[in-house]
């Protein structure tokens, strides 16, 4: 609750992501999904932020993941500081940050802050996502880019190097999205 309240505001935390994939990833491209989804019988709203950037490796991965990681590749100009940068932009707006990338010539690896799971058990544990789970989570993902790019999407997942930001649990959207008076005042929202 505390990293909620450093002052991040929605369009601040995906400002921050993007210039983490731009300076440290040297993305070209960046790809946005940013809607309601069906999940089991409700409709949730998520956030996916796709780039074609270098990608990281499972230790760096896991490293980029930890709470006041240690970077000092930072330039000036950059909005990311003190190694906090994606996790507390992710966690101001999510309940459920999750990671999956690739390194040229390396396996894909995936990490996961859940906060459900961090107030059930009362420890910060970073999850480590196995092949299964990463397999799912880009299958997941790539129908939710094939609504916006067709088959294409699907060449996302097999780039030599690439990183996969998932928000869900996004409460106050949530919150603030159903307060509305009608579902057209919502979605304009």
């Amino acid at each position: 609750k505390a990293l909620r309240d450093l002052g991040y505001d929605f369009n601040s935390a995906v400002a921050d992501l993007i210039d983490n994939s731009i300076t440290q990833g040297k993305a070209k491209n960046l790809f946005i999904y940013f809607d309601k989804i069906r999940v089991k019988s409700d409709e949730k709203i998520v956030f996916r932020l796709f780039d074609d950037g270098i990608g990281m490796e499972g230790k760096l991965l896991q490293e980029a993941m930890r709470i006041g990681s240690e970077n000092d590749s930072y330039s000036e100009g950059d909005l990311s500081k003190y190694g906090m940068g994606m996790k507390t932009a992710s966690l101001s707006q999510c309940d459920v940050l999750t990671v999956i990338s690739k390194a040229e010539n390396r396996y894909r690896a995936g990490y996961k802050w859940d906060m459900h799971f961090i107030n059930a058990k009362n420890d910060w544990m970073l999850l480590k996502l196995d092949n299964t789970e990463i397999i799912t989570e880009i299958d997941i993902n790539a129908g939710l880019f094939n609504e916006m790019f067709g088959d294409k999407s699907s060449e996302f997942f097999n780039a030599p190097s690439w990183t996969l930001v998932a928000w869900d649990d996004l409460s106050d959207i949530e919150t603030q999205y159903n307060s509305r008076v009608s579902k057209g005042f919502s979605d304009r929202f």
